[in-house]
């Protein structure tokens, strides 16, 4: 069979060893940080061992997103905490500094009047 004609190998054997790694690591993590029992954790995990190709990876991404919305929604909770105490802060800040100013001020204006 002529090379041209011949279909090309997507990854090789290494490329596939290595892919299919990465993904059971992630399959285990993803797994691990569901909220159910270690037995419920167990059972997913034979049932994935006995799935085909597809089938894992189509597991593999809803696990993903279901990781990602409900870690999503913490980080998003916890950074607009963090924005409303900056702003608080900035507040805070803001009216010291235009305290000050308004302080410096009567002070000079003060100054102002003693020499007219």
């Amino acid at each position: 069979m002529n090379e041209e004609n011949e279909p090309k190998k997507i990854m090789d054997e290494e490329e596939l060893k290595a892919f299919a790694e990465y993904q059971g690591k992630k399959l285990a993590l993803l797994v691990a940080s569901l909220k159910i029992s270690d037995e419920e954790k167990q059972a997913m995990m034979e049932m994935a061992a006995g799935a085909s190709f597809e089938k894992l990876n189509k597991l593999i991404d809803h696990l993903e997103q279901q990781y990602l919305r409900e870690t999503g929604a913490s980080v998003d909770d916890a950074l607009i905490a963090e924005l409303e105490k900056w702003q608080k802060s900035f507040t805070e800040q803001d009216k010291k500094v235009a305290d000050k100013a308004m302080t410096d001020l009567e002070s000079i204006e003060d100054e102002i009047n003693k020499l007219e």
